[in-house]
């Protein structure tokens, strides 16, 4: 399946190896095929708008109501709410965790002549840190529904690892999956967490993201082992000590706390 976001593959292959046995029981699909391929056409027609924008100016932006409406479709609300995910709407997850990364770089680096931020040049890099200021209506929008997506990811991914068998959970297809549901959520986390203590951003943004992330820590927690979990603790921490006598200490330190229980 050349083409396909790491993730979406693994959990083909987790499904594939889950028929060899009882998976769990999860939930029907709340985001259907038909929304997934509209998702995909909006998300590409934006990114076309964006690479052949000449200036900031003519940037497609969330307050034109068409915007906006793209934005409805390319990041479908049945996707973020529901009860756990079943194995093929975690792949569907995955589909819409990857295409909304990609539209914040999208925003991030238009105009620097790069897809990639390890392409940039100074130049090209203080290009990008200018675009997520002017960008910061968009990038929340698609900042906010990636923790709810890696939210319901982090669902599904719990109810598997304490459903399966240990030697079910040792079958190198559903390692394989597993790693990469961690590895998404933990990205997503990391990334909000890292713009959040960023001094350069308006406050109150950051606050609402941060909020936003506490308000989902017990998803993150009961999927993320040891290792990863103190990472993250390790980061919010850090930018607690940096955020001492703003109103972001207290929400980052309870976010270091809560992601370890």
């Amino acid at each position: 399946m050349p083409g396909l976001p790491l993730i979406k593959r693994l959990c083909f292959a987790l499904a594939a190896a889950l028929l060899y046995f009882s998976a769990p029981s999860l939930s029907l699909a709340q985001v259907s095929d038909t929304e997934l391929r509209l998702a995909e056409v909006a998300a590409n027609e934006l990114g076309r708008a964006i690479v052949s924008t000449s200036s900031q100016a003519q940037m497609p932006r969330i307050s034109d109501p068409k915007i906006a409406a793209q934005f409805a479709v390319m990041l479908p609300e049945s996707a973020s709410r529901g009860d756990v995910p079943d194995i093929a709407e975690m792949a569907r997850l995955a589909d819409l965790a990857e295409l909304s990364g990609r539209m914040v770089r999208a925003y991030v680096l238009a105009g620097t002549g790069s897809n990639s931020n390890a392409g940039l040049n100074e130049d090209g890099r203080q290009m990008a840190g200018r675009n997520f200021i002017t960008f910061l209506p968009e990038i929340a929008t698609l900042y906010d529904y990636r923790v709810r997506i890696a939210a319901r990811l982090s669902q599904g991914g719990s109810a598997l690892r304490s459903t399966l068998s240990p030697d079910r959970l040792e079958d190198p297809a559903v390692k394989e999956a597993m790693l990469a549901i961690d590895d998404t959520v933990t990205g997503v986390i990391v990334s909000v967490l890292g713009c959040a203590a960023d001094d350069k951003i308006d406050q109150n943004w950051r606050l609402e993201r941060l909020t936003l992330l506490q308000s989902r820590v017990s998803d993150f927690a009961g999927l993320l082992e040891t290792k990863p979990a103190q990472a993250i603790a390790d980061q919010s921490l850090a930018a607690a000590i940096s955020e001492q006598g703003s109103p972001l200490a207290v929400p980052f330190k309870d976010f270091a706390l809560s992601i370890l229980r």
